[in-house]
């Protein structure tokens, strides 16, 4: 898969899904009286630090995939990296060109 802008932003997007879908089941919110608090997982964004919200807000580039990652004590996983190869398996599967479905889905968009 060709990594451009287009490819680069669905990433981006793709990533926000999975990091808001975290739970701390130790945790307690006293607002709601509730435990099993849901957040929204910190990914390290290039020179952002931790960052909580969209990543597409930032504008990343192409060659900033690399530096998105999650930080898991002293481990990281590099979910931009993750992302790519799942899109990449898909393309493979089932036949598929993430570069053209993003270019089409922009191409209507506009209309």
């Amino acid at each position: 898969m060709e990594l451009n802008q287009d490819t680069m932003d669905l990433i981006c997007k793709l990533e926000y899904c999975i990091g808001d879908t975290c739970c701390n089941i130790h945790s307690y919110n006293g607002w709601t009286n509730e435990w099993d608090t849901d957040f929204r997982y910190p990914v390290v964004a290039s020179n952002e630090g931790r960052y909580y919200g969209h990543l597409e807000e930032l504008g990343l580039k192409p060659g900033s995939l690399a530096k998105i990652y999650y930080v898991f004590g002293a481990n990281r996983m590099h979910i931009g990296y993750g992302i790519k190869h799942v899109l990449e398996e898909l393309e493979d599967l089932y036949g598929l060109d993430f570069v053209e479905l993003e270019a089409e889905r922009k191409a209507k968009a506009q209309k």
